[in-house]
């Protein structure tokens, strides 16, 4: 892979040139270099903004690469890998959708040896009800599952909160030493 290409459609008005604001090595044709990567694979972080004044609609965000250089009005040229698409709908309302209570979930604080019901998962799937409570013993197989944990935090600004595992305060318990994952695979 040579060059990332990436485009935008706003309420279906055609594909325009997107180049990220953030620092990428970009072509003059609005591409973005990845022969400087390895040419396998490549990380990036960039936000998909949504253009001002979008409130009912969509916005298409499109993205291939090539092994040498392309052309954004022909995704067939040198295409590598693609392309694959993101969508974002904006507006309406859906009547289908479903809002989820949680009654006589009980969380605890965490204890030394990891036993204590501490985090709780919002995803559903069959193997795991939504509002399944877990403990850290459980270990690395389940820490995806962890949405939110139960924090007493003490000192001068005490009080209890929920919590992201990836905010998760270390100096109470470190996840990631615990369960031998690193700070970025946990929920945000």
């Amino acid at each position: 892979m040579k060059r990332l290409y990436i485009t935008r459609n706003v309420g279906g008005a055609g594909e325009e040139i997107f180049v990220p604001q953030e620092a990428v090595d970009d072509k003059p044709d609005g591409s973005i270099d990845l022969a400087r990567k390895t040419g396998t694979d490549f990380d990036f972080q960039f936000e998909l903004p949504v253009p001002d004044g979008i409130t009912q609609g969509t916005v298409v965000y499109k993205f291939w690469t090539t092994t040498g250089v392309g052309d954004f009005r022909d995704q067939t040229k040198r295409l590598a890998v693609g392309p694959g698409t993101i969508t974002l709908v904006f507006g309406g309302n859906n009547a289908t959708a479903e809002v989820n209570t949680f009654n006589d979930i009980t969380l605890s604080a965490p204890l030394g040896d990891g036993t204590s019901k501490t985090f709780v998962s919002l995803l559903e799937n069959k193997a795991n009800a939504n509002g399944q409570v877990y403990t850290i013993s459980q270990g690395i197989e389940y820490v995806s599952y962890w949405d939110f944990g139960y924090v007493y935090l003490m000192g001068e600004d005490k009080h209890a909160t929920l919590t992201s595992t990836n905010e998760y305060r270390t100096d109470v318990v470190n996840i990631p030493t615990l369960t031998g994952v690193t700070k970025d695979e946990l929920n945000k």
